[in-house]
This record gives structure tokens, sequence and C-alpha cells, in this order.
């Protein structure tokens, strides 16, 4: 567990933006969770949700530059 936390905070440190969004995931994630328990949704329920609103946030990042890279390379 030290060594956990030794690691984070060197990564805090040395990569502040990383470690941002690290933290910012981990928060959101947990968010999630405790909405879907106070739902009274199933395990299986509850992760497939999580599963689904992880890829939709990585399609969404992913978008602008999928989409910028495509205009440079068309001119």
């Amino acid at each position: 567990m030290v060594l956990l936390l030794a690691s984070l905070t060197v990564l805090a440190v040395v990569q502040i933006r990383a470690f941002a969004y690290i933290v910012v995931l981990i928060a959101a994630a947990l968010l999630v969770k405790v909405d879907c328990l106070i739902d009274g949704m199933s395990d299986r329920l509850a992760f497939t949700t999580l599963l689904l609103l992880s890829l939709i946030g990585l399609g969404l990042s992913w978008l602008p530059t999928l989409l910028f890279t495509g205009a440079e390379a068309i001119a």
C-alpha cells in the first residue's frame, strides 16, 4: 500500500495532468456505482452500465481527433 501511494505521489508531481485524469475517472466510476446501488441494480447490470458509459466516453473523446484528422487527409 505504501509503495502504491508513493508511486501515485511521484506520478502526481511529475505528470499532474495524467494524475488528474485518473482521479476524475475513478471518481466518476464510483459515482456511477453508487447510483446503480441506490437504484437496486444487479451486479451484472451495474457492470454493463459502467462498461457502456466508459465506451461511450472513450468514443466521444476520440471523435474530434478522428474528425480533424479526416479533414486534413482530404485537404
